[in-house]
């Protein structure tokens, strides 16, 4: 028996051929299937160390960079199962690239696969995880309970129903818009700053846990209600596009940026947001708006309201931007701090039938409350125009001329007065054309209509 295993070992040895030996020779070199993902890793010279034409198990486990592959026309990454070391992996805009099997890459830190056709990922196993970002693929579900050192997730563009990120205490940045998300659970993000969650289906959404949160951005969804009480280092806030029909922002003093248009709001309250730049309120129900705390104000949208009062006398209105206060069809004076300035600079950023006025209340247009009613015709005219009410005047009636800055340009204390007809006439040819108010008044009666002379 000795004699014959001496025989079959000689006989292996000279022939060369020794099933083990040769085993372990092929076992050394990574399978990688796919030529485009192979060609990347043996053109890397900090990979392919040997500088041959495979890459070796051993060049793959001591390798602990980055491994950069996006773009590459890559459908499989079989192979980065070698990579145990591996730091970062970016392989998007592989658009043929439906899996993905990250579970050996224990040590993965980064990873970045975004903008591909992945229809499942477990990222349970990479637990040393801080940035995901697994952006425009086909995902409907999503576990990172596992993955509590994760600081940025973004999963947008995906088909997510439901995410939770309560166990994810060291989150700082969540990006989960244009998904269809019907439940987000923040419970447990304390240290979450910015959350961009708009484009999704969310009918609630509760925030009180995130008193770091500095930027926020919930728009284009179904939310009724946002209680922002606890966010008192908001900065930024993008609300629109929802169901909103209150907004209490007395506690976020920080605020710089508010956009709550195309909501059902009937007030808004921004006296409390004096570091407050931007406001884009447009498409609401507001009847009254008032920004005279808001001294750093740049930029106001408030167009298609029902406003009757607006105040933008904050001191500040050189430093205007951009206003527009168009399609509030209730509003005829708009108080500013000079009426010349934003009639120069502003003037097509109003209804015709608004006007810019140092002091609205000055022109009556606060006091108009007397049940009489007055019409004045022709307007616009020329110069001659006929004042009537239901209410019979005095003879002894007043009548002030105030021009668009607030001015008085001319009174009369006893205007032709027609008592069959229950009219006035007033002439004011000589004045320039231009938008005017004729307040009517005596002891009883104080009204002020708008007229425009031509």
């Amino acid at each position: 028996m000795k004699k014959i295993i001496t025989i079959y070992t000689i006989l292996f040895t000279f022939s060369g051929w020794c099933p083990a030996i040769d085993g372990i020779a092929k076992a050394q070199n990574v399978n990688i299937p796919d030529a485009n993902f192979k060609a990347a890793l043996v053109s890397n010279p900090s990979i392919n160390t040997n500088s041959d034409t495979e890459i070796q198990v051993s060049e793959a486990a001591a390798f602990s960079g980055t491994i950069n592959v996006n773009g590459k026309n890559i459908s499989d990454l079989t192979g980065i199962e070698s990579f145990i070391s591996l730091s970062c992996l970016s392989c998007s805009f592989n658009h043929s690239l439906h899996a993905l099997n990250v579970s050996a890459n224990v040590a993965l830190k980064d990873l970045k696969c975004g903008n591909n056709g992945i229809n499942s990922l477990d990222v349970s196993f990479n637990t040393a995880l801080i940035s995901l970002d697994c952006t425009y693929n086909q995902l409907i579900n999503l576990d990172i309970t596992a993955n509590t050192d994760l600081a940025i997730l973004r999963c947008g563009n995906n088909h997510l129903t439901s995410l939770d990120v309560s166990a994810n205490t060291a989150l700082v940045s969540l990006d989960c818009a244009y998904n269809q998300l019907t439940n987000l659970n923040l419970s447990g993000a304390i240290a979450l700053e910015a959350l961009v969650c708009y484009e999704n289906n969310l009918t609630s959404l509760d925030v009180s846990s995130n008193s770091a949160l500095t930027n926020l951005n919930c728009g284009f969804n179904q939310l009724t209600n946002l209680d922002v009480f606890a966010n008192t280092a908001l900065k930024s806030l993008h609300c629109y596009k929802n169901q909103l029909n209150t907004l209490n922002l007395a506690t976020n003093t920080v605020l710089n940026y508010l956009n709550c248009c195309k909501n059902q709001l009937t007030t808004l309250n921004v006296s409390a947001n004096k570091a407050l730049i931007t406001l884009y309120c447009y498409e609401n129900q507001l009847t009254s708006l008032d920004v005279s705390a808001n001294t750093t104000l740049e930029f106001l949208w408030c167009m298609y309201n029902q406003l009757t009062s607006l105040n933008v006398k904050n001191g500040n209105n050189s430093n205007l931007t951009y206003i527009n206060t168009i399609n509030n069809p209730h509003l005829t004076c708009i108080q500013v701090d000079s009426a010349a300035y934003m009639s120069a600079h502003w003037p097509n950023q109003k209804d015709l039938a608004a006007s810019y006025s140092d002091n609205c209340t000055v022109t009556g247009l606060f006091e108009m409350s007397n049940e009489d009613e007055m019409t004045i015709y022709p307007n616009p005219g020329k110069g001659r125009f006929t004042i009537t009410t239901n209410q019979a005047y005095e003879a002894k009636v007043k009548i002030e001329i105030i021009d668009v800055t607030g001015q008085l340009v001319k009174s009369t204390n006893e205007p032709k007065f027609d008592a069959a007809a229950n009219s006035i006439e007033i002439n004011i040819s000589e004045l320039s054309n231009g938008i005017y108010f004729l307040k009517a008044y005596n002891d009883s009666v104080s009204q002020t209509l708008k007229v425009l002379k031509e």
